[in-house]
């Protein structure tokens, strides 16, 4: 019997369409209705939403409040196209679900979380400035290639734990934890678990002290705090 095969633009498509649905939903996002009204692009850094899938399903995700303050879940990817996660200490309403097809996270309800292939509209602040929220490496450059997403957050709860979410190459991306030494006497130094991008495993003495703005490491390296770019602002 003599089978009838799809065209290669049909088996192109095709191919194209699992492959995108296979693969996880792990990056920078943003929120289009955090900016105020459905729009496929938003680039304000309270639009800000970082996921991360581990290999066995696990799922975390983080988002960047109004006030700057980041709050962090978790939940479960089905390995093809759903992520449910628990909602019940960020807004109340417990576990929700999107859809993923390879761009756009779909939630049930309403609302899209658009991934982003560029960085936010931000710059680099300097002074004293609140723990939670997006950083930048040194060399950033604007784009999503050096930006790191920081919460100190269970839920919307501040605590001694730290999740980062980030990516060096604006490709791959990677998710860090540590905690708070002495806090709530102190909050100033902190380690945390380099393990999983081949550093050092309980890197500490990390700290925040010296007013810049950033987040300064034992060897000198720093993670800049980021604002949002002003209107007319270079």
């Amino acid at each position: 019997m003599h089978t009838r095969m799809g065209s290669p633009t049909t088996w192109g498509v095709l191919l194209y369409a699992i492959g995108a649905t296979a693969q996880q939903p792990t990056g920078l996002f943003s929120d289009a209705s955090a900016c105020g009204k459905l729009s496929k692009t938003c680039d304000a850094l309270a639009s800000a939403r970082a996921v991360y899938v581990h290999d066995d399903g696990r799922a975390h995700a983080m988002g960047v409040l109004p006030d700057g303050t980041v709050w962090t879940t978790h939940g479960s990817y089905d390995g093809t196209s759903e992520l449910a996660l628990d909602w019940s200490h960020i807004d109340g309403t417990e576990s929700r679900k999107a859809t993923w097809d390879g761009d756009v996270l779909r939630w049930e309800g309403g609302g899209e979380w658009r991934r982003r292939e560029a960085g936010f509209a931000a710059v680099k602040v300097e002074g004293d400035q609140p723990f939670d929220g997006v950083y930048a490496t040194e060399d950033w450059d604007g784009g999503l290639a050096g930006l790191r997403v920081v919460s100190r957050r269970s839920g919307r709860i501040k605590g001694v734990s730290v999740t980062v979410v980030g990516t060096d190459d604006g490709v791959k991306f990677f998710e860090l934890v540590g905690a708070f030494r002495g806090w709530p006497k102190s909050s100033e130094s902190f380690f945390m678990d380099f393990g999983p991008i081949g550093g050092v495993a309980g890197w500490d003495g990390i700290h925040t002290f010296d007013g810049s703005g950033s987040l300064i490491f034992p060897d000198g390296e720093r993670w800049y705090k980021l604002r949002d770019r002003k209107e007319g602002e270079l």
